[in-house]
């Protein structure tokens, strides 16, 4: 049996203290893309980090202080702190669990085709922490979950367990984060993290770990159900916001207006800040399913997120519309024609296979004759297959004899590209479809393409 940890005991001036932090362990359950930005942040503050996951590919490409997510300077952070064994990868959770003061739950709760929450992976890997927890520890959950499933799902089953009590023996708190808002170490890093627990110490000691860690100040609450419904409401409250933009770029395309423009020219103090992005929202935002669901059990109805969700699910016939609308203006079909999407890394989970926007937009135009080509630097080709299409090695085979390409994530590798160059590649006449305002229209045209681009309405006949 492994000894007590001290760190739910520990005074908060000792844990502010880099020197102090060193004897201390945290692991980190769940080796995506917010999982390694905790490890990187709480290796950088000076702790022990342990990453485990249950994909040994994960870890054995992470013992080589790799992954294929992270942008390159975050990345090597992650090699340094690996190679000063600051990071380390590990795959026995027993060990791991035994060795950690901290432990941080960084596992994405997936939703099935019904649009219900799928627990099962967060809810074995709770099982193999209570098995072997230390006494003293602390726990933390950084994944959106449902309403009262801290409880439910983490606080009981530990204690069953365990023997032990939340509060007195261990520690539990809630601390969500949104992969959707997270995309980088420096975004986390300015992060305004909330930090929940139903017990004074557990959110002293919590509050005092993560707090060097960041620029902004803890939103710290003492009720882990009004947590719960904060994260839930924040994150489905984006949601709404970007389906408003969404619909709002359309309404400029018929109306044969830049969309840019006009958000350009919106108060800055209107409520809807995401008004000044067209970018494109996930078709099932899991942190709205969880909240549908909640709301169905307390007969709360929600009807504007409940037409929100729709109307995200809107946007892949909005972008095949376009597409097929572009393409007729080359005097191209759909049938036969060779598209390529560029660009997948910030719509996707960064553990998980590409998100369901992505697949369904694929299919769709699939559906319609065309042959699809998937390609993005951050992401290998092994993977890209997940989706069931040809990956491309590299950008000049994913555009060589395409007929067209559609960016669906501004990289810089997309904002550099010589158009000049790839009218050598391409099939011409060939045609742009682009999603977040990657391209000036002019130089396109210009350059002899066929432009469209989502809100870029004045370019649309």
């Amino acid at each position: 049996m492994s000894s007590p940890s001290e760190i739910l005991h520990a005074k908060t001036e000792d844990l502010r203290d880099r020197q102090n932090r060193e004897k201390y362990t945290v692991t980190v359950f769940g080796c995506g893309l917010i999982g390694i930005l905790h490890a990187c942040l709480f290796a950088d503050a000076g702790y022990r980090v342990i990453c485990t996951d249950s994909d040994q590919t994960v870890l054995t490409q992470l013992a080589r202080g790799k992954t294929s997510f992270l942008p390159e300077e975050t990345e090597t952070k992650l090699r340094t702190n690996v190679k000063t064994k600051r990071i380390v990868a590990m795959n026995e959770v027993k060990t791991a669990v035994q060795q950690s003061d901290v432990i941080v739950l960084s596992l994405p709760v997936e939703v099935d085709s019904k649009r219900k929450p799928d627990y099962s992976r967060l809810e074995k890997s709770v099982r193999s922490i209570a098995n072997c927890l230390r006494k003293g520890s602390l726990v933390i959950m950084t994944s959106i979950v449902g309403l009262g499933l801290m409880d439910n799902l983490l606080k009981q089953p530990i204690e069953d367990v365990s023997g032990y009590k939340a509060g007195v023996d261990f520690g539990l708190v809630y601390s969500p984060i949104s992969t959707e808002q997270i995309q980088t170490l420096e975004s986390m890093v300015d992060y305004g993290r909330i930090v929940a627990s139903s017990d004074k110490k557990s959110l002293e000691t919590a509050s005092a770990i993560l707090a060097p860690l960041y620029k902004k100040d803890l939103r710290e609450c003492n009720n882990i159900r009004t947590a719960e419904i904060a994260a839930l409401f924040e994150r489905t409250k984006q949601n709404v916001n970007d389906a408003l933009a969404s619909e709002f770029a359309v309404f400029c395309e018929k109306a044969r207006v830049d969309y840019q423009e006009v958000s350009g020219l919106i108060n800055t103090g209107f409520s809807t800040a995401s008004l000044s992005s067209t970018q494109i929202t996930e078709i099932d935002d899991y942190a709205s399913s969880l909240l549908l669901e909640d709301s169905e059990n307390l007969n709360a109805k929600l009807s504007l997120v409940s037409v929100t969700k729709l109307t995200n699910g809107e946007i892949v016939k909005h972008i095949v519309s376009l597409t097929k609308d572009v393409l007729r203006s080359c005097e191209k079909s759909m049938r036969r024609t060779r598209i390529s999407l560029l660009g997948i890394s910030s719509l996707r989970n960064a553990k998980s296979s590409p998100r369901a926007i992505i697949k369904a937009l694929t299919k769709t135009l699939e559906a319609r004759g065309a042959k699809v080509r998937l390609y993005d630097p951050y992401i290998p080709e092994l993977e890209l297959q997940s989706a069931q299409v040809r990956p491309a090695r590299s950008l000049s085979e994913a555009l060589e004899g395409a007929d067209c390409f559609i960016v669906v994530t501004a990289h810089d590798t997309f904002k550099c590209m010589n158009l000049g160059k790839l009218k050598v590649l391409m099939r011409l006449p060939a045609a742009i479809v682009d999603f977040e305002g990657c391209f000036d229209p002019e130089k396109v045209e210009k350059e002899g393409f066929a432009y469209r681009g989502v809100g870029r309405g004045a370019w649309s006949e």
